[in-house]
């Protein structure tokens, strides 16, 4: 790591060797005089502008213009950034908020919205989502800076699904247009054998890696944490091993959430709804979905992956266990397997160890209470 005062900051850049090598030639090719710390912050800051500008002659063809000005704003430094991160931001937050007549929102009844069909093409719900997106994106971009990682690699990230987030903002209003299309297989092809060399590039389908990732994580989750590896066959002799649909599962999970025997942080229909969104994206193909769609599911089911939080709220002798975001009421666990044999009647299923959080029917109905609040919160626009 090189670090180089600029302009009142301390700014953190990391070098690749070869980089490295080639600012010591320059140094060696001057004149034998010692340098100056300013001097040779002067030299390592024009090797990274010459760097940013060809990075940016490569990028100009395929990022949008407000995509482009945040990165040449990110390639002068913190100050310039913060400027035109700020700029932009009020512009479209106020474009964004013009007839929006809600004033407050729960995670809950957006996302709900957003997943019903009779509901997508409500004009103000897709506004205040976008808008809700943006905000906390705009959120982590200015954490990052404070926290001093401005010029870690990772924050191009965050600037990267900032300006998706725009762009499909300018869609909705009408300022821009998105051409219809579908995941093609090729593309899906190339984009696993990338993942597979970690060949990772910012042309990347990003929005459709994250789903199929996250579909698979939901159901690996729940038939981990049921300890389900599969189901045998009983029909006409037949023992071949088969698998489990998911949507079973999570009709399962509903009811015994309805009957206090299960617990989870999130409201379970509507788990069951993103995962039905996440396969039909999947098995369409289609492209057709703004960016904040997957921002907000991503931040939807951070308190089911993530639920230790709201445990210490609930009681602190529990310990963090972040493996189990589904808790069991330990005095029903003897006739568990038995009710949960009952999802596939005609089969018998292959069950491991539970890896269930056991708990006290109090603290079970203290859950799924929690729940319900957090599905009834209202935050304020």
């Amino acid at each position: 790591m090189v670090v180089i005062e600029r302009g009142g900051f301390i700014n953190y850049y990391s070098l690749e060797p070869t980089e490295v090598v080639e600012i010591i030639k320059t140094y060696i090719n001057c004149s034998n005089k010692e340098f100056s710390d300013t001097e040779i912050s002067d030299l390592v800051s024009e090797h990274l502008l010459s760097k940013a500008n060809l990075i940016e002659k490569q990028q100009a063809h395929v990022f949008d213009s407000l995509h482009m000005l945040l990165l040449r704003a990110y390639h002068r430094g913190i100050k310039d950034f913060k400027s035109m991160l700020d700029d932009i931001h009020t512009l479209n937050e106020d474009r964004l908020k013009k007839d929006i007549s809600i004033s407050e929102y729960s995670k809950y009844s957006i996302l709900n919205d957003m997943l019903s069909e009779q509901r997508i093409n409500n004009l103000e719900i897709q506004k205040l989502a976008a808008l809700v997106s943006l905000k906390r994106l705009y959120s982590s971009l200015i954490s990052e800076i404070e926290l001093g990682h401005f010029y870690f690699s990772q924050f191009e990230g965050y600037i990267q699904t900032y300006a998706n987030i725009l762009f499909d903002v300018d869609v909705l209003l009408g300022g821009s247009f998105r051409r219809n299309q579908k995941i093609a297989n090729l593309e899906l092809f190339q984009l696993a054998k990338n993942m597979l060399n970690y060949d990772f590039n910012h042309q990347m389908p990003v929005v459709e890696s994250s789903i199929f990732l996250i579909r698979q994580a939901i159901e690996v989750q729940i038939k981990e944490s049921f300890g389900i590896t599969g189901r045998k066959k009983n029909s006409q002799g037949d023992n071949r091993e088969s698998y489990l649909k998911i949507s079973q599962l999570l009709d399962f999970l509903i009811t015994e959430v309805k009957n206090n025997k299960l617990a989870i942080f999130i409201n379970p229909i509507l788990l069951k709804k993103i995962n039905k969104w996440l396969n039909n994206y999947i098995h369409t193909g289609s492209m057709n979905y703004p960016f904040w769609y997957i921002e907000w599911i991503q931040n939807y089911l951070n308190d089911f992956f993530y639920p230790s939080k709201y445990l210490k709220e609930i009681d602190n002798s529990l310990g963090v266990d972040f493996k189990k975001p589904i808790f069991v009421d330990k005095n029903c666990l003897n006739d568990f397997e038995k009710r949960l044999t009952k999802v596939e009647q005609k089969d018998t299923l292959i069950l491991n160890t539970l890896s269930l959080l056991e708990l006290d029917t109090k603290i079970i109905k203290k859950i799924n209470h929690k729940a319900k609040k957090l599905k009834d919160e209202k935050l304020k626009i």
